[in-house]
């Protein structure tokens, strides 16, 4: 029986099932890296019970176009899973009839990020994102309760630079690069 990893390029495969909690992705365009993070929140969310998967992005329309491609995902697992795991889609969310939860939103009030307990909390475009370092210190204590949540921060480069600039080179090995 075929799982929704199979769709994935060799280099996604690797991405998404790298066991480190912490992540950091440099890419080039249209590789296919959003397509990457949304089956990285999807998975993760469904891999908690209750889970909640916290994606990011640089402004709504971004954000919006994310949660879409959530919404494939789960249409894929409602597909794989015969109907068993079924999902109802929002402008911003993805609740999963198991409890679990993908919620994406905008960067542009870092204070609005806060207060979330997620599994995962995914960053795309994090070199493109306004106030970075207060999105960053706002996310990270939602990954200080469960031991297991993972951050992934994924961008295509944008100068030698910021917070994405700044993770990269400071990433040691608890980090996939």
């Amino acid at each position: 029986m075929q799982s929704l990893i199979d769709i994935a390029l060799p280099y996604q495969k690797q991405f998404i099932l790298s066991p480190k909690k912490k992540k950091i992705w440099v890419s080039s365009r249209q590789i296919g890296k959003s397509f990457t993070l949304a089956f990285l929140a999807v998975y993760k969310a469904l891999s908690r019970k209750n889970g909640l998967s916290l994606c990011i992005s640089t402004g709504a329309r971004s954000a919006n176009e994310l949660i879409k491609k959530c919404e494939q995902m789960a249409q894929a697992v409602k597909q794989l899973s015969n109907g068993a795991i079924d999902y109802e889609p929002s402008a911003d969310a993805v609740k999963f009839s198991t409890g679990a939860r993908v919620l994406s939103l905008p960067s542009g009030n870092p204070a609005g990020l806060r207060g979330y307990t997620a599994s995962a909390t995914l960053i795309d475009e994090c070199a493109y994102i306004e106030r970075p370092y207060d999105v960053y210190s706002a996310i990270v204590p939602t990954l200080t309760r469960d031991p297991d949540a993972e951050i992934i921060v994924a961008s295509t480069p944008a100068g030698k630079n910021g917070l994405f600039w700044d993770l990269w080179n400071t990433a040691d090995d608890t980090w996939h690069k």
